[in-house]
């Protein structure tokens, strides 16, 4: 494994933040600031954590986020204006 899927993911974050569209949830948690983008940092390793201990290795694959994933069971503060 490399870290490719990092430098993929980087790239991913910053082209969101760069377009600005307040659609999306990438430019909202960022606009949002550090606590936010931590709180959901930590959401997601625990979830990750759980899948690799509790439910196997395709649990785990699974939760892994895609850039297509949308979020509705949680959404980020609305963007300041």
């Amino acid at each position: 494994m490399t870290c490719q899927i990092l430098a993929q993911l980087e790239e991913v974050i910053r082209q969101r933040i760069k377009e600005g569209n307040p659609q999306s949830y990438t430019y909202r948690l960022y606009t949002a600031g550090t606590p936010h983008i931590a709180r959901k940092v930590a959401e997601e390793a625990v979830e990750a954590a759980i899948a690799a201990i509790a439910e196997g290795r395709q649990r785990t694959v699974e939760e892994r986020p895609t850039s297509s994933t949308t979020y509705s069971s949680s959404s980020p503060p609305k963007a300041s204006p």
